[in-house]
């Protein structure tokens, strides 16, 4: 099972910083973001490709950015996120992960 995403990149120019209500979860200041498309110059726009791959072939889980293994919390809170997934999808074979990004982060 394997499959990829391309995603515009999206820089939050506001950014949350928590609730000023909890009751109703409305949050303390609105969120305000840009997102980088195509442009005459960069036809292919700002983006990150994201490939994911299931299989028995692999002996533990695997996260990679721009070629280089993630750093622990990256790699502990995508895992955590993808065990998710697997429970939702019955799931339980492990994964590599890798994400490439055509701007510098």
């Amino acid at each position: 099972m394997k499959a990829t995403a391309i995603a515009p990149s999206n820089i939050a120019l506001v950014k949350y910083w928590g609730r000023r209500d909890d009751a109703l979860v409305l949050p303390q200041n609105s969120n305000f973001s840009m997102t980088f498309g195509p442009t005459q110059t960069n036809p292919a726009g700002v983006h990150t490709t994201t490939t994911i791959e299931f299989s028995r072939g692999y002996a533990k889980d695997v996260v990679a950015i721009d070629g280089s293994q993630a750093a622990p919390d990256a790699y502990a809170r995508t895992v955590k996120h993808i065990d998710i997934v697997r429970k939702m999808a019955s799931v339980d074979l492990p994964f590599r992960m890798e994400s490439r990004n055509n701007f510098p982060y």
